[in-house]
């Protein structure tokens, strides 16, 4: 695989990674991080079962009628979008392992709650080539502006900083 190839099937990934989340879908967000370790304000956690749980445990999701629902049920979604830009991929020169610092914005919307961005950040990702497939290794996610994540997370640890 050459480095362009290489760097648009790590840019999938981390595309894919917010098509997945933002429709729902915790199965291929636990796939995609099945080798991976996930670093935030919320704690580490590492692998599959561990990164479903995480955003089970933390995230609200609604169902079509903006109702709370439990994930991973049909059209049930956390109603977000998460924008990911300014992808700075770097491949080592082993060809088999690369590093990107991306920035992100979640929006939000509900009829009740105006669309609004309630949370930026940056992603500082690490990457690794087995067999030819590129996969996530490592995710920290570091938060830097939040807002009104009230209808987005069901535990919140922004809460004693916001409240200062």
């Amino acid at each position: 695989m050459n480095r362009a190839e290489a760097r648009d099937a790590i840019t999938r990934l981390i595309y894919d990674y917010a098509r997945a989340l933002d429709a729902g879908d915790l199965e291929r967000v636990g796939d995609l991080f099945a080798h991976a370790v996930i670093g935030g304000d919320a704690g580490d956690v590492r692998g599959r079962e561990a990164a479903i749980g995480m955003y089970r445990d933390h995230t609200q999701f609604y169902d079509s009628d903006h109702r709370p629902a439990e994930a991973g049920e049909p059209g049930v979604t956390p109603c977000t979008r998460h924008m990911t830009t300014n992808l700075i991929i770097d491949l080592d020169d082993d060809g088999l392992t690369a590093t990107c610092h991306s920035y992100v914005v979640v929006f939000m919307s509900l009829p009740d709650f105006p669309l609004q961005p309630i949370v930026r950040g940056v992603y500082r990702d690490r990457f690794e080539c087995v067999d030819g497939i590129w996969r996530f290794s490592e995710r920290l996610m570091e938060m830097d502006d939040v807002g009104d994540v009230s209808r987005h997370l069901k535990i919140n640890p922004y809460a004693e900083e916001s409240q200062n």
